[in-house]
């Protein structure tokens, strides 16, 4: 976000021009597309975006762009969702509070979840993984729902898993590891990984999203060889 945005906000007299830098500059911010849509029925404005940032978030940062203008700091913010998403940001929020499970009984529970759960899009791949196999369950609010209920949460994650290749390790990093005389269980504990199963990038980074971000899919992980110097030290 630049001032010449807040500028914009606050001094054009243009109403689409505003909502429609507002949405850019959303969108640059958080990788997300957002859209400004003039709403006829009630002759007012709507952000819409699909997963990504919770709306809690969006709103505090319209509030910090805006200040004392309400209509912007108020406009109706609509976040949509993928049924994945969706299905990702339940697994989780139950499993920071396994007693959730208890109250997973309908489209609330899900909407509580989605609603606090910022870019479940971009949760590490064993979640993802685990939110595809309880998506071919069947309809996710009912047989999705019901499934996860008929079990204990230990019972839940072990069923999902079992179905769920683990994430492995590429070449190089399992080359770098043996060398270093650490095993793969090892790596994924010393990382706080539940179980000793892998769930980081496939380079040996725990950062899943490593390759692309960090370094080229051709190179080696400069961030593995760092961690696991520190590692190897203490």
């Amino acid at each position: 976000m630049t001032t010449t945005v807040t500028y914009v906000l606050t001094h054009s007299k243009s109403r689409p021009r505003q909502m429609h830098i507002l949405a850019r500059a959303l969108t640059d911010r958080y990788g997300v597309p957002f859209t400004a849509a003039y709403q006829e029925s009630t002759h007012d404005w709507r952000i819409d975006w699909s997963n990504g940032p919770t709306e809690e978030e969006v709103r505090g940062i319209l509030t910090r762009l805006a200040a004392g203008l309400p209509a912007v700091t108020s406009l109706t913010l609509s976040r949509g969702y993928t049924d994945l998403a969706e299905a990702t940001a339940l697994l989780m929020w139950i499993d920071a509070d396994p007693t959730r499970l208890t109250d997973v009984s309908s489209y609330w529970s899900c909407r509580e979840a989605f609603g606090s759960t910022r870019f479940p899009e971009r949760a590490p791949e064993v979640w993802i993984a685990r939110a595809q196999r309880l998506l071919e369950v069947g309809h996710f609010h009912t047989a999705g729902l019901d499934w996860l209920r008929a079990r204990d949460w230990a019972t839940a994650l072990g069923d999902l898993d079992a179905a769920t290749p683990a994430p492995t390790l590429n070449a190089s990093a399992l080359r770098r590891l043996e060398a270093a005389g650490v095993t793969v269980a090892d790596w994924a504990k010393l990382n706080h990984m539940s179980g000793g199963q892998w769930c980081g990038d496939v380079c040996g980074c725990p950062d899943d999203r490593c390759i692309g971000r960090h370094h080229a899919e051709s190179s080696e992980c400069g961030c593995l060889g760092a961690l696991l110097a520190v590692a190897v030290r203490s």
